[in-house]
């Protein structure tokens, strides 16, 4: 520690709290400062990203639902959050499924908090069973340095059980304003693209700026696969950019979810192992498996 301090909280910290206001009681939330990045873990839901700040600047969207404990359909409860991860039963609409899987309800049970030599680590594991079905857990870690303006996400998903278990994951991050306005760029080595709707093909060719809010109008989704699974959005306004990159060998695709719809205004950038809907495609783990999942965002100010 350097002779100017007394304590590292005066460079960062890490804190545990317990929501007591309205819809939001009773949900448990970590707050990570690094000095540069503060960003909030929702300890109820699967340890996913609640909120994240940059140099004071807001980067998340949050939805109009805002957070909470209550059950309710999809629309009604998603909050959207830096990160809200979909799976592991079910991504996407398909009938006797929850829209976009079980997942983010499921509390994490926190195993690690660690704040020494200037690394933070926070580690849990999110249990995803039935009776005389699967077992599955999902052990979640979050690496960041103090004074650092980089997050890494490591996620190992584990088959506890006897027999081979589908699976299908998201990382759906949402990007809100002041972070995201109009004309925020977005640059991507992109492969192949498709438009997940009939009026998203019309915007199939002008999606790599963002647009100004427009009421009522249709949110879009574009699918995506990179050459290279790196994906920078550049605000010039506020000279900011974020970097993403992700592990392409387990996140074969990258959907964007397009709202410029006014008081929706969200852009997601989502690795995933699949597609959507009707064009789901399950993966396998085996008894015993251990499949890893990497997603890196680094935040930087610009010229």
């Amino acid at each position: 520690m350097r002779k100017e301090m007394s304590s590292s909280y005066q460079l960062g910290y890490v804190r545990r709290y317990k929501l007591t206001e309205g819809k939001e009681e009773g949900l448990k939330f970590i707050e990570v400062d690094t000095g540069k990045l503060r960003f909030l873990l929702n300890e109820s839901k699967a340890l996913d990203i609640a909120q994240l700040f940059f140099e004071g600047i807001n980067y998340s969207f949050v939805s109009k639902n805002e957070f909470s404990l209550v059950d309710n359909s999809f629309v009604k409860r998603f909050e959207g959050g830096m990160l809200y991860t979909c799976g592991i039963d079910n991504i996407g609409v398909q009938e006797g499924y929850i829209q976009h899987g079980t997942l983010h309800n499921i509390p994490a049970k926190l195993q690690l908090i660690s704040n020494d030599d200037d690394k933070i680590i926070i580690e849990a594991e999110i249990k995803d069973t039935a009776l005389f079905g699967k077992n599955l857990k999902l052990i979640r870690r979050y690496e960041t340095n103090v004074l650092s303006n980089k997050l890494t996400i490591k996620d190992k998903l584990v088959n506890l059980g006897t027999k081979d278990e589908n699976y299908a994951l998201i990382y759906h991050m949402n990007f809100g304003y002041p972070f995201l306005q109009e004309g925020v760029e977005i640059i991507r080595d992109k492969e192949g693209m498709e438009a997940k709707t009939e009026f998203a093909k019309k915007y199939l060719n002008n999606n790599s700026k963002f647009l100004a809010p427009q009421d009522n109008i249709e949110e879009r989704c574009f699918y995506f696969t990179h050459k290279e699974p790196r994906i920078t959005l550049i605000n010039r306004n506020l000279k900011k950019e974020v970097v993403i990159t992700y592990s392409n060998e387990t996140l074969p695709y990258t959907i964007e979810w397009h709202s410029n719809a006014s008081h929706d205004y969200v852009l997601g950038i989502e690795p995933t192992t699949s597609r959507l809907d009707h064009l789901l495609e399950y993966k396998v783990i085996k008894p015993n498996e251990v499949i890893e999942f990497e997603v890196n965002l680094e935040f930087n100010d610009i010229n």
